[in-house]
């Protein structure tokens, strides 16, 4: 059984796939593109973080390694030092702090979509898809919820 196809990294690891959405935003413009947070592709984009956090201090940043998973080596910051130290290839993004929530709880959802060509543009939608929530309610980020 098959379950990864050659080159899916392109869009399962965050790094490559936040690149993408970044050309795609230069070439269509934020009005098609603007729903991904501002995001850094570390260590390459470190300068233009660095900056970023300088000039809004408050703000706060999620900080993923790229091929991570299940939330491991995932934490919140908006200290630019905790980042600064960081080799591996990793994206931090701007933080969304009003969540869109469902029932109080933070969740995301996956559709399921076969690409099956581009020209012409033919793809289908699976009818089943996957919700996942989290197990404790949101709470707005402050000081000490930074770890949860």
């Amino acid at each position: 059984m098959v379950n990864h196809w050659p080159k899916t990294t392109e869009i399962t690891r965050k790094d490559c796939m936040f690149k993408h959405f970044s050309m795609m935003r230069e070439k269509h413009g934020a009005k098609h593109f603007g729903f991904v947070p501002m995001s850094y592709v570390l260590p390459h984009d470190m300068p233009q973080l660095q900056e970023a956090m300088s000039k809004n201090p408050a703000r706060n940043y999620i900080f993923k390694p790229s091929s991570a998973a299940q939330g491991r080596g995932i934490f919140i910051t908006n200290n630019f030092q905790e980042l600064s130290n960081q080799k591996q290839s990793s994206i931090v993004s701007e933080y969304i702090d009003n969540p869109l929530l469902l029932d109080g709880y933070k969740f995301d959802l996956r559709i399921y979509v076969a690409l099956m060509s581009i020209n012409p543009l033919r793809i289908y939608v699976y009818e089943e898809g996957l919700v996942r929530l989290a197990t404790v309610k949101y709470t707005p980020i402050t000081g000490s919820s930074k770890s949860n």
